[in-house]
């Protein structure tokens, strides 16, 4: 079983990937400076036949039209050697995906292809006719490994949770996962919908997409909160977990030592304020912005909610609206990292009235007193940071992005 266009035997449209790189790449030079035509024309078997472009077998397409230009380091190479050998598993992972799911993909073909920032390739997969059905993703690296296991436990977990209710209709509904020849993949359903940041342009559908995902925060956040003592337990949750994981990244830093003492006072000043407090905690999804949100053409209704390997039960919402402020006021302001947004909010910025509109609509009072927003702040960028430390280790070990991003952020708390 391969993945065609519908109108052709896969053997006639399907090259081999390593031959179709070697082919592009033909002209390159020894420090790959220099690059042929990125175009690649396939011709049927049978003589006769006028040219045909078929959509080309997932990793093929990926390889050509998604990485970066080949030569300009070795990683890039290691790319394709590894999207090449994922190619060559490709007939008998489809056919695992068959055997569990019971949908027929004999015929199906590939909509659209996408490599993600963990190393995953993710698939959108259409049978003829009909919008994708399936959500294929294929990691090349242990970090997407442990992404999308992640990932899987938390969307069992949510659809085992009754108190969502229609909720679910936004999870995606995890269909099959399995390892072949150390190739893990993981498929899901897929959900209708098209990403919301692709409709922050026009300010009336911005405006209509931060209402629905609040509206939808509120209620994730309502039908799952619990009311809890802030104890030992969840301090080390919430505030020693992360601290360790970015003392352990920052340790080789040559301002090492400063950043500890600023460290050690965080933690002191958040350990005082939140033992023995009374809080609302619930599921989180914990990395809720608008790359990660669903909605119709119009922005009038939220469809999906996806990627929920950052997730966690027993956590406080203050947590995932933060994360779509502080996004979206990136997005907006055309900054590239969120470390600028929060040295503003955090050397006493105030919200934008449409900000202070969506903290009223998501019901969370904590994030409009300036003692208690300050705190919740602290904790958000705790967590965050420990999740991107982790998640690209490469910016643990330059010193540069570690100045401007973490310890500039430490000045001014």
């Amino acid at each position: 079983m391969v993945v065609v266009d519908g109108t052709r035997a896969a053997e006639t449209v399907r090259a081999d990937v390593i031959e179709q790189i070697k082919r592009r790449y033909a002209g390159l030079d020894g420090n790959g400076e220099r690059f042929p035509s990125n175009r690649v024309r396939h011709r049927a078997a049978s003589g006769g036949e006028p040219a045909i472009h078929p959509i080309r077998s997932a990793t093929n397409r990926l390889s050509l039209r998604v990485l970066p230009p080949a030569g300009r380091t070795w990683r890039r190479w290691t790319h394709r050697r590894d999207l090449a050998r994922t190619n060559a598993l490709m007939p008998a992972i489809l056919s695992m995906v068959e055997d569990q799911t019971g949908m027929p993909l004999a015929l199906a073909r590939v909509h659209r292809t996408a490599w993600t920032p963990t190393g995953v390739v993710v698939i959108s997969i259409a049978r003829p006719g009909r919008l994708p059905s399936v959500i294929l993703k294929l990691p090349q690296s242990p970090t997407g490994v442990a992404s999308l296991e992640r990932n899987a436990a938390t969307l069992t977990a949510l659809f085992a949770d009754s108190r969502l209710g229609d909720w679910h209709t936004l999870l995606p509904r995890p269909l099959a996962r399995g390892d072949i020849d150390g190739q893990f993949f993981l498929a899901e359903e897929a959900l209708p919908g098209r990403e919301a940041r692709f409709l922050l342009h026009d300010p009336a559908a911005n405006r209509r997409v931060h209402d629905a995902a609040a509206a939808a925060l509120c209620q994730l956040h309502r039908r799952t909160a619990s009311t809890v003592t802030v104890d030992e337990e969840l301090l080390d949750r919430w505030v020693g977990r992360p601290l360790a994981i970015i003392r352990h990244v920052s340790a080789p830093l040559r301002l090492a030592d400063q950043s500890n003492r600023h460290l050690d006072e965080i933690e002191q000043l958040l350990r005082a304020e939140l033992h023995g407090r009374t809080v609302q905690a619930g599921w989180i999804h914990g990395d809720f912005w608008v790359s990660n949100l669903l909605m119709t053409t119009d922005g009038s209704r939220l469809t999906g909610v996806v990627d929920w390997d950052r997730s966690a039960p027993n956590a406080l919402a203050t947590h995932d609206l933060l994360q779509l402020l502080i996004q979206t006021r990136r997005l907006m302001t055309r900054r590239t990292e969120i470390s600028e947004v929060m040295r503003e909010l955090l050397s006493g910025g105030a919200w934008t009235p449409e900000e202070r509109r969506l903290v009223e609509t998501a019901n969370l009072p904590e994030l409009s007193d300036r003692d208690d927003r300050r705190m919740m702040l602290l904790l958000y960028w705790l967590r965050y940071l420990a999740n991107y430390l982790t998640q690209y280790p490469e910016r643990a070990s330059d010193p540069d992005w570690m100045a401007m991003h973490f310890l500039d952020v430490l000045r001014r708390i």
